[in-house]
């Protein structure tokens, strides 16, 4: 089995670009959640390479509320998890620190941007949202199946073990 580093620097549809002549030869497979992240480990085993361009910009967003928050990352997590990913948070401690490191910078920026309090306060939140969700899809496994269909969007734990 070939171990590659794909998720250095995660890849993302909400701001990536794609070759066509490979996206047509390979098209992003139909799977619950994190299309993208299987399409690239798939092509990046096949010989393609990935850039990141520094420059790029790009303007994304979702209307969640917390809730929703903490399901989105608890079903990315718990892909990269089925992915066999090294993108996880397997400890307490690592979720708090997850928490912190963006917490800290989202406030900065929007701190050094003019935003005011209120944004700056949705954006720890946020940062809250992702390190919980993400701590918990780290381990779906170990999660009751009615927590794990509770917390997914995509209905994990539903109709199967997952």
């Amino acid at each position: 089995m070939l171990q590659i580093s794909f998720l250095t620097g995660i890849t993302t549809d909400a701001l990536g670009a794609l070759r066509r002549s490979v996206w047509e030869r390979h098209p992003l497979p139909d799977v619950d959640m994190a299309e993208d992240q299987h399409w690239m480990r798939e092509v990046m085993r096949l010989g393609h390479t990935k850039a990141y361009v520094p420059a790029a910009a790009v303007r994304h967003s979702h209307s969640f509320s917390s809730g929703q928050w903490v399901r989105n990352w608890y079903d990315q997590y718990a892909s990269y998890r089925d992915m066999g990913s090294s993108n996880q948070l397997p400890t307490v401690r690592s979720a708090v620190r997850h928490f912190l490191v963006h917490a800290r910078a989202d406030v900065a920026y929007l701190r050094q941007t003019g935003h005011g309090l209120r944004a700056q306060a949705g954006a720890a939140l946020k940062a809250g949202a992702r390190a919980s969700g993400g701590y918990l899809g780290s381990h779906y496994p170990r999660l009751p199946r009615w927590l794990r269909r509770r917390l997914s969007n995509q209905r994990r734990g539903a109709f199967t073990g997952r």
